[in-house]
């Protein structure tokens, strides 16, 4: 709680002591002037000096007040006035109000102190509470204790720090041994201040201590649950290789093995089919490993970012001329709002989403279907979509559509059927340039994917 300076403090007092007096003589005075009974006089002074006794720091003012006004009832309104001269009755009027304004200045003094310890008790009940929630919140051991250094400060009125200390440091910080296996019930720094203070720094010590464990044990929670969901990732994705792989490798392995044998009624034809079969399954292949070893790069962090400003036209163009041979089965055309859009990305790795997400487009859509990539502006981010007319996507579906290893059940023609990497992939990469993507059904039917970037604003000089 803060405190007024001394020197400030005594002077607010003595001004206040000094202006009630006069109040309380200039009342009395009216008082007289109006031929009231003397004890009125007398009760005035005692009402000053209850106030003074209430609004002043100390009881030294009050008794200072009461002897003040006995003198000036004395001196100002009692037969011979305007002169000191005790009569034997005026003399136990005056102890008489001595003793009552004595008495009022102890009772308001003890009151003080009381309303001073019960607001002091409150405020570190407070500062307990606080602290308490903050430390139970809070998920790393640096801040577990600068929340409980910060409490103890508010709660000990100075600096607070755990060793090793900083080497800056504010003059009188108070520096405790670190929490781990320490008693801190033994701690010398403590003991130099009340029993009261000390247990609730030892109390907040306590729930600092519980917050430290609680967040080890959090952690060593996390490192096993990563642990297994990585087990599981290792054992989904044997799996989905074991089972997925199996067609287009015996498909490789059988149509080459044809070819090898020469057989004399194989045309020449049919030797282009299957060089072209084997050439097919082989870029599948190439694709899935690609997307394979990128997802797992990206789930490792591995990943450094190459960003810089992009022409989204350019990326466009790109991305077409990447396109297997079953995309000249399709119409895909490009939109950009702007010939000058431009985007803050990593060219690679966003071209990587975009063929994603057309060869997905490609996949489950029939042949001669329109594909569009369409870009335009949205606010400080760039909103680039790729739309299909096929049948759309199941709405049961569109919220694992981007799980790893999650495919919507469908194989294509040739009994071949995706691993569930590429979106998941799409939504690691989008997510890493600060983006968002997400899936909607298009007008009247097909599927919309839509993926947002950061914009870059193109300055012309003319």
């Amino acid at each position: 709680m803060p405190q007024r300076e001394p020197a400030l403090l005594w002077l607010r007092d003595c001004a206040l002591t000094a202006l009630v007096l006069a109040l309380c003589t200039l009342t009395s005075w009216v008082f007289f002037r109006l031929d009231f009974v003397s004890s009125n006089y007398i009760l005035t002074y005692i009402l000053g000096v209850m106030y003074i006794n209430v609004f002043t720091s100390g009881l030294v003012y009050g008794v200072v007040a009461s002897l003040f006004s006995v003198m000036l009832v004395n001196y100002m309104f009692i037969d011979p006035f305007m002169q000191f001269r005790i009569r034997s009755d005026d003399m136990v009027t005056a102890v008489v109000m001595l003793c009552v304004s004595l008495l009022c200045s102890t009772l308001t003094g003890r009151i003080k102190v009381q309303a001073a310890q019960s607001e002091r008790k409150a405020y570190a009940s407070q500062v307990l509470l606080e602290a308490s929630r903050s430390l139970l919140g809070a998920e790393d051991p640096d801040t577990i204790l600068r929340i409980t250094a910060t409490q103890l400060g508010k709660l000990l009125e100075r600096p607070v720090c755990f060793a090793p200390a900083p080497e800056h440091i504010a003059p009188g910080t108070l520096i405790l041994p670190p929490p781990a296996q320490t008693d801190y019930r033994s701690c010398p720094a403590l003991h130099e201040f009340s029993t009261y203070e000390h247990n609730l720094a030892l109390s907040i010590l306590d729930v600092c201590s519980l917050a430290l464990e609680k967040e080890t044990s959090n952690r060593a929670r996390r490192e096993i649950e990563e642990a297994a969901r990585q087990e599981q990732l290792r054992a989904n994705l044997l799996r989905s290789i074991s089972h997925d792989l199996r067609t287009p490798l015996t498909s490789i392995s059988g149509n080459a093995l044809i070819l090898t044998e020469k057989n004399p009624l194989l045309t020449e034809e049919k030797r282009r089919e299957l060089s072209a079969a084997i050439y097919e399954d082989a870029n599948w292949l190439n694709h899935l490993v690609e997307n394979l070893l990128s997802i797992t790069r990206m789930e490792n962090g591995q990943v450094n970012l190459r960003i810089q400003p992009e022409l989204i036209q350019d990326i466009f163009d790109d991305v077409l001329a990447h396109l297997d041979h079953d995309a000249a089965r399709h119409t895909i055309v490009t939109n950009v709002a702007d010939d000058l859009l431009m985007a803050d990305m990593d060219a690679q790795l966003i071209e990587q989403v975009l063929v994603n997400l057309i060869n997905n487009a490609i996949k489950y859509t029939p042949e001669h279907s329109r594909i569009e990539l369409f870009a335009a502006p949205e606010g400080k981010f760039v909103r680039i979509c790729v739309t299909d007319d096929g049948p759309g996507i199941p709405e049961e579906s569109r919220d694992k559509l981007f799980d790893m290893f999650y495919t919507l059940g469908k194989t294509r023609s040739d009994g071949r059927r995706g691993l569930g990497l590429g979106l998941a992939l799409c939504r690691s990469i989008v997510a890493a340039h600060g983006g968002v993507i997400n899936v909607q059904n298009a007008a009247p039917h097909g599927a919309c994917f839509r993926f947002t970037l950061p914009r870059t604003e193109v300055t012309l000089y003319e």
